[in-house]
C-alpha cells in the first residue's frame, strides 16, 4: 500500500517528468494528490443527430467526415474547417490556430464531436469540437468525469488515472474519531476521497462532499478556537482617538459619507480608542464604499503615533489601493509604501528599512508585508481587504507583528449576520448595505445564444462612446490541448464582430503575475477595450471606465459570484450594464438568472443561492485558490457548518491535538486549504 507521505512517483505511470509537473501546483506527496479535488464534474449525453441542432451552445453530434480537413489563413489567424454528415444531414467543422486537427481526423471515418453550436455569416458551424472515437464516447455516457485545475503539460487524463491509483492502494488514517463520523452521519475519508475523485453517481459525490466540506469547516473552528483562547489573554490595545485630520478628509470629500459607513465609522473610533484590541469586521456590498473607512482608521492611527498595514489578496488590488491611499494623504504629510514580492529586491530593501525604522506610516501590500522579514516598528492596526483570501493563520501572524494591533477585516462576500459571527467568533460585525449616493443601479439583462449579435452591437456601441467591457469566460480554466485553443482564441471568435481598432486582451489564471499586473494597468488607464478574463477578476478591482460586463456561460456561476463579478461595473458616475449570457435554457436555470437580474442586492441574493442550487450545481466555475475554504462555502453549506462549529466546541484538547498530527501526515494546511 501507498502512503499519503510518498511522493507522487510512487504512483504507478508518474516519473520525473510528471512529477516537476504536477509540483507546479503544488502536489509533492500522494496526500497532496488526493486533496487536488476536481472543480467541476463533465456528464456525457448521446449525441444527436445533425438535423436536431436547433439550440446553440454545447451540442454532441457523431457524424462521418466527408473530406480531409482543409486549412487557411484569415488575418494572421489560421482556420480549419471539415465538414461531416450523418442520414439526417450536414454541418461544418471550425477551429482556430489548430492546423494538428489535421492529423485527428481521417475521411471517411466514423466521430463523436462535442463543441460550441452556432450561426456564423448564415452557416452552422459547430466552433472548437472535441474529438472522440464511437467506441471512447460510449463509454463515457452516464460516467461523471472530474475536471481538475492543471498547469502547461499536464493533462486531464494524467490526473485522473493518478487520483484513482491513489484513491485505491494508499492506507488512508482517518482523523475524525469514529464516535464523530457516527454522530454526524459522515462517511471515512477513504470513501470520501473515492466519491470525489472517482464518484459511481452523484450521490457518492454528495456524500463525499459532506464529509469533506464538514472537515473544512470543522478544522477552521478548531485553530480560531485556539486563536481566541490566546486573544482574551493578551494585553490591552493601544489607544487611538479620532484626529483631526481624519475629520479634514471627511469634510473634504467629494461626496457625502452614506449612514451605514457613518455608523460603522463610529463603531471602529469607539473599538480603537476602548483601550482593548478591536476585533471588528465590515461587511459591505461590492462599491459600498469600505475603503474611505480603512483610509480613516489608518489616518488616526498614525496621527496617534503608530503604523498602520493594509493587507490586500492580490498584487494588483494592493497597487490601487495604495495610489488611492497616496493621492488622498500625500498632502497631510502621510507617507504610504507599497510591499508587494513583484518588486526590485533593492527597493524591497528600502522599504523594509522605512518600515523598521517608522519612516514608513501605512504599509500597503500582500502576503508579503507579514513575511519574517517585515519588522514594524510601532504596528498598531492592520486592515485586512477581501479578507476571505486569507485565514485564521494570517490572523496569527499579524497579531505577532505588533504589541496586541487592532484587526480590521473587510469583505464583500455578503454572509448573514448570524453566520459572520459564527465564522468570526469573538469579532464584531458591521454592515454597509446602501452605496454612495452618486452611483447609479447597474441594469441587468440575461440573453441567450439568439441575442448575441445584439449583445455584442450592444458592447461595440459603449466602447464607441469611450466606455470599456469586461467579458467573463469560464472556459479558460480548463487547459487540454484541444480546449485551451476554443478558450486562448475567444478573441478571435470576437473578432467577427469588433472592428481592428477595438483593442482586445484575454487574462486567466495560467499567466505570470507580472503579465497579469501589465494586463490590469493597461485595462486601468484605458488602453485595453475589452478585458476577456476568467474569474481571476480580483472582487474590489475599481476600473470607473468600465461600464458593461458580460458573463458567458452565466448558468454554471452560483448567484452570491453572478453578483460579485457584475461588481466590476458600476464604479463610477456613468450608467453601467450586466449582461447574463446562458448557454442553456430550462425553467430552474431562468429562476436563478431571474434572482441575480431582479437584484443588486447582494445579501438577498446570497441567500437565495442557498435554496436555488441543487448538488448537481455544487461546483461554480473558479479558480483554484481563490478563497478561504476549497470546498465549503459559508453562505451555502450554513447547515454543515453550523454543526461543524458544535463540534469543535465539543472537542477536548488532547482529541484535537491528535486529529492535527493525523491530518498533517496526510497533506500540510498550506497544500490542503487556507486556515
Amino acid at each position: 500500500m501507498l502512503s499519503t507521505q510518498e511522493n507522487v512517483k510512487a504512483i504507478k505511470g508518474i516519473g520525473d517528468k510528471t512529477a516537476l509537473l504536477f509540483s507546479k501546483l503544488g502536489i509533492n506527496t500522494v496526500g497532496e494528490l488526493l486533496c487536488h479535488y476536481p472543480f467541476r464534474y463533465e456528464s456525457f449525453s448521446y449525441p444527436l443527430s445533425i438535423s436536431a441542432l436547433k439550440e446553440k451552445g454545447e451540442v454532441t453530434v457523431q457524424g462521418y467526415v466527408n473530406r480531409a480537413p482543409s486549412t487557411f489563413r484569415i488575418g494572421g489567424r489560421t482556420v480549419t474547417t471539415v465538414n461531416i454528415k450523418d442520414d439526417s444531414g450536414s454541418v461544418t467543422l471550425k477551429w482556430f490556430n489548430s492546423p494538428y486537427i489535421k492529423n485527428y481526423v481521417k475521411p471517411g471515418t466514423l466521430y463523436v464531436f462535442r463543441g460550441i453550436y452556432t450561426v456564423s455569416k448564415g452557416q452552422n458551424v459547430i466552433v472548437q469540437p472535441k474529438i472522440y472515437n464511437v467506441n471512447e464516447y460510449r463509454e463515457l455516457i452516464n460516467v461523471l468525469l472530474p475536471v481538475y485545475s492543471l498547469t502547461e503539460g499536464l493533462s486531464q487524463n494524467t490526473v485522473r488515472k493518478a487520483c484513482k491509483i491513489a484513491v485505491n492502494d494508499t492506507k488512508i488514517n482517518d482523523y475524525l474519531p469514529s464516535k464523530v463520523k457516527e454522530e454526524y452521519g459522515l462517511i471515512t475519508l477513504k470513501e470520501a476521497y473515492k466519491g470525489i475523485h472517482n464518484p459511481s453517481d452523484e450521490e457518492s459525490v454528495t456524500g463525499a462532499l459532506r464529509r469533506l466540506i464538514f472537515d473544512e469547516f470543522l478544522f477552521f473552528f478548531l485553530r480560531l478556537k485556539a486563536l481566541n483562547n490566546n486573544e482574551s489573554e493578551a494585553a490591552p490595545g493601544i489607544l487611538i482617538n479620532s484626529s483631526e485630520t481624519a475629520e479634514d478628509i471627511i469634510n473634504r470629500l467629494p461626496f457625502r459619507l452614506t449612514e451605514d459607513q457613518l455608523t460603522a465609522y463610529g463603531e471602529i473610533s469607539d473599538d480603537m480608542s476602548s483601550g482593548k484590541i478591536m476585533q471588528r469586521l465590515i461587511q459591505g456590498d461590492v462599491g459600498s464604499g469600505k475603503t474611505i473607512l480603512a483610509l480613516l482608521s489608518l489616518v488616526n492611527t498614525v496621527k496617534a503615533g503608530c503604523q498602520g498595514c493594509l493587507l490586500a489578496p492580490t498584487e494588483v488590488l494592493a497597487k490601487q489601493h495604495f495610489q488611492y491611499f497616496e493621492k488622498m494623504l500625500k498632502p497631510y504629510g502621510i507617507n504610504c509604501v507599497l510591499l508587494v514580492s513583484n518588486i526590485k529586491a533593492s527597493e524591497k530593501r528600502a522599504v523594509y528599512d522605512s518600515i523598521k525604522n517608522g519612516e514608513a506610516d501605512i504599509i500597503i501590500g500582500t502576503h508579503a508585508a507579514i513575511s519574517e522579514k517585515v519588522s514594524f516598528k510601532k504596528l498598531a492596526l492592520c486592515v485586512i481587504d477581501e479578507q476571505h483570501r486569507f485565514g485564521v493563520r494570517q490572523r496569527e501572524a499579524i497579531m505577532l507583528k505588533g504589541e496586541n494591533p487592532h484587526v480590521l477585516l473587510m469583505s464583500a462576500t455578503p454572509i448573514p449576520r448570524t453566520y459572520a459571527l459564527m465564522l468570526y467568533g469573538n469579532m464584531d460585525v458591521s454592515v454597509i448595505k446602501t452605496k454612495p449616493g452618486d452611483r447609479l443601479p447597474i441594469k441587468n439583462c440575461v440573453a441567450d445564444e439568439n441575442m448575441r449579435e445584439k449583445v455584442y452591437r450592444f458592447i461595440y456601441k459603449e466602447i464607441k462612446s469611450g466606455h470599456q467591457a469586461y467579458i467573463i469566460c469560464p472556459l479558460v480554466e480548463e487547459n487540454e490541448k484541444l480546449n485551451a485553443a476554443a478558450v486562448t482564441n475567444y478573441t478571435d471568435i470576437l473578432r467577427e464582430y469588433f472592428e481592428e481598432t477595438v483593442s482586445i486582451e484575454i487574462m486567466h489564471g495560467r499567466l505570470k503575475s507580472d503579465v497579469k499586473n501589465d494586463i490590469m494597468d493597461r485595462f486601468s488607464s484605458g488602453k485595453i477595450d475589452i478585458l476577456v478574463s476568467t474569474t481571476v477578476i480580483e472582487v474590489g478591482v475599481n476600473v470607473p471606465n468600465a461600464t458593461v460586463i458580460l458573463i458567458e456561460n452565466a448558468e454554471k456561476f452560483g448567484l452570491a459570484q453572478l453578483h460579485q463579478m457584475r461588481g466590476r461595473v458600476g464604479r463610477g458616475g456613468d450608467q453601467s450594464y450586466c449582461i447574463f449570457m446562458t448557454g442553456k435554457n430550462s425553467e430552474k436555470i431562468k429562476q436563478r438568472m431571474d434572482v441575480v437580474a431582479g437584484s443588486n442586492d447582494g445579501f438577498y441574493i446570497a441567500g437565495q443561492d442557498m435554496t436555488t442550487r441543487g448538488p448537481g450545481d455544487f461546483f461554480g466555475v473558479r479558480q483554484s485558490g481563490d478563497r478561504q475554504f476549497v470546498l465549503a462555502d459559508a453562505v451555502r453549506d450554513t447547515g454543515i457548518m453550523s454543526l461543524a462549529k458544535e463540534c469543535a466546541d465539543r472537542l477536548d484538547c488532547d482529541t484535537t491535538t491528535k486529529m492535527f498530527e493525523i491530518k498533517k501526515s496526510i497533506v500540510t494546511d498550506s497544500g490542503y486549504m487556507v486556515y
